[in-house]
């Protein structure tokens, strides 16, 4: 039986660590099977070699089969994974998203990784589709695609279609892949030997309730952070919230100022404004939208508070964001 081959097509400021971690998973199970389970190559756009968001640049194996014809069915990988991060969506080149659609379209199963199902999105792969994307990109991308059934989860395996998060879940991921192209046994030693000792399971959350920061903050506090990321675009009320976690309103803020020295409105505020500034960075919404989509009622105080926390208006730093040259 030939080797499955995995393809991994690479986009600029990729995250090199995740590629690393898939490419070794495949390596570690040849290694232990001591045959050829898997073979891999590494794909660009033009076959150039390509920087990751390290500064580390990488030698590519070939190009993508060109934009004018499809590529045979013997040419076709059978998986392709796209990884890709930073600024994914100016990445999201056209040739890339006509060759995903045709490899797909000749029977290739299809991944992503990091901010890579984005690209998968804008190729019209993941409609009505369940799908996971880094958190960071996740706003940007329920709103850019909303027939993709996004998850917050660690990875999700829809038929042919894989997403991950990136990062450690890439671990999580590829030893799924390798449990079923040899047997759960032979996964295992690949984790053991990979010093993994748990198998996460896909439904584990990508982020602490409220940052790797506070993973030991107080439950109510925790309960309270996940109600407020749920309703970003629809602010609660605190005294609803209060209500929500089992406190007063007084009593919730007394909690907050404790364990985290500030009030729940402003962090409430902090989380709303993160979620603007990705929303910025990662996608052309117009800005009033932007703010509108978190919570804030006008422009005018969407750009006073965005200022007043990070030090310039939600124009200027889109302006500024978009001005850095692609690599």
């Amino acid at each position: 039986m030939p080797p499955y081959h995995v393809a991994f097509c690479v986009v600029p400021d990729f995250p090199l660590a995740s590629l690393a971690i898939g490419l070794d998973v495949l390596r570690v199970t040849n290694r232990i099977t001591d045959r050829s389970v898997f073979r891999w190559t590494i794909l660009s756009r033009d076959g150039q070699p390509v920087r990751a968001s390290t500064g580390t640049t990488i030698m590519i194996d070939g190009s993508l089969a060109s934009g004018r014809r499809a590529p045979r069915v013997d040419d076709c990988p059978d998986m392709v994974f796209m990884v890709a991060g930073l600024d994914v969506e100016r990445y999201a080149f056209a040739e890339i998203k006509r060759w995903l659609g045709r490899v797909h379209g000749l029977g290739a199963a299809i991944g992503g990784i990091s901010a890579g199902p984005y690209i998968l999105a804008a190729a019209g792969l993941l409609d009505d589709r369940s799908c996971t994307i880094h958190w960071e990109n996740m706003s940007a991308f329920t709103e850019r695609f909303p027939l993709a059934r996004v998850k917050p989860q660690l990875w999700v395996i829809d038929g042919d279609i894989h997403t991950c998060g990136g990062s450690s879940s890439v671990m999580d991921l590829m030893l799924q892949i390798v449990a079923r192209h040899t047997d759960a046994q032979t996964a295992g030693k690949v984790a053991e030997q990979c010093l993994v000792t748990t198998i996460r399971r896909p439904e584990d959350s990508q982020r602490a309730p409220i940052g790797p920061h506070t993973t030991n903050a107080h439950p109510v506090i925790a309960a309270a952070s996940r109600i407020m990321e749920r309703r970003i675009e629809e602010p609660l009320a605190l005294k609803r919230l209060a209500g929500k976690v089992g406190l007063s309103l007084r009593q919730i803020e007394r909690l907050f100022d404790d364990e985290l020295g500030q009030s729940p409105a402003g962090y409430y505020r902090n989380l709303r404004l993160e979620r603007a500034k990705h929303l910025l960075a990662q996608t052309m919404m117009p800005v009033l939208e932007v703010g509108l989509a978190c919570g804030f009622a006008s422009a005018a105080h969407f750009s006073k508070s965005y200022r007043k926390q990070f030090g310039q208006a939600p124009t200027d730093f889109r302006r500024l964001h978009r001005a850095r040259p692609a690599r």
